[in-house]
């Protein structure tokens, strides 16, 4: 989409601006809705635009539009959300609104690593708060800023994204080693003692959040769905919703009938699979 971007998008304020990246609230001039224009090395802008184009609605902002500015610089253009940052929310939020708070992050979370991605830099100014919530209705959560996610196939030696940001950045992230989702699960244990200290001192809360703090990665929950469980155990409730689909977390999304289909099978292997498993302890059992 080679479109001059003065042409449409007309800027209303600078949200961000740190080095080469620019972050913006603009006008579509041909819907006259609001958009958030963001521009960055290439790379970024790169990374974040695969991240996107891979993920279910719902985990983060839409993207509407890929442009050019006059100066050859591409510049993302993305769904305006109102909301608040985790940053800016937190002092207003009661413990009794977190477990479904945390357990709605984590079922984001768990969307972006079937879609094959570590967010690798999960702070509690990328997290957003949706506005319209009934009051003492848990926000619903976005994730934003996706430029720094790594895949599970890349090398962090070689990867011209460096993510993560100090103290929540995972040891293996910070050490150039290879990073998986239980790298998130560092990031969030830490984001909950920066806002929540109190937390430390909770019975229910202090063993989930030191788990989630271990430095070495196998001493973390399994994934982020098992610590959403321990979650759900710990506090009694379903926190956070329903958890999401194995199927239809990344690039079937919108293909149905390929989910279906490819549930099918897999169901039918599942089956295909147990039966035979328990032919051969029938056949051991008898001789």
């Amino acid at each position: 989409m080679h479109t001059q971007i003065k042409r449409r998008y007309r800027r209303l304020e600078t949200l961000r601006q740190r080095g080469e990246r620019l972050v913006a609230l603009a006008s579509d001039t041909l819907t006259g809705r609001r958009v958030v224009l963001k521009s960055d090395r290439a790379a970024y802008i790169q990374r974040e635009l695969q991240t996107l184009l891979a993920l279910p609605p719902g985990v983060g902002p839409e993207l509407h539009d890929l442009v050019w500015t006059p100066e050859k610089r591409l510049v993302l253009v993305l769904e305006h959300l109102d909301g608040r940052t985790l940053a800016e929310a937190a002092p207003q939020l009661g413990a009794p609104q977190l477990p479904a708070l945390v357990g709605g992050l984590c079922q984001k979370l768990a969307q972006l690593h079937r879609a094959g991605f570590v967010y690798a830099d999960l702070t509690p100014s990328n997290v957003l708060l949706l506005d319209g919530s009934a009051p003492g209705v848990t926000p619903e959560v976005r994730l934003i800023d996706f430029d720094a996610t790594l895949t599970r196939a890349s090398d962090p030696r070689e990867d011209e994204v460096v993510g993560g940001t100090p103290p929540f950045m995972a040891p293996e992230i910070a050490r150039g080693w290879t990073a998986d989702g239980r790298a998130d699960q560092f990031s969030l244990g830490m984001l909950l003692r920066e806002l929540f200290p109190a937390l430390a001192d909770d019975p229910a809360w202090s063993p989930l959040i030191e788990r989630l703090c271990q430095r070495t990665a196998a001493n973390r929950f399994a994934d982020i769905t098992a610590f959403r469980r321990a979650l759900d155990e710990a506090f009694g409730g379903n926190c956070g919703g329903p958890e999401p689909p194995l199927f239809g977390a990344g690039p079937l999304r919108g293909r149905r009938d390929e989910r279906e289909q490819l549930a099918e099978l897999f169901s039918s292997a599942l089956v295909a699979s147990t039966a035979s498993s328990a032919g051969e302890k029938g056949l051991v059992m008898k001789s």
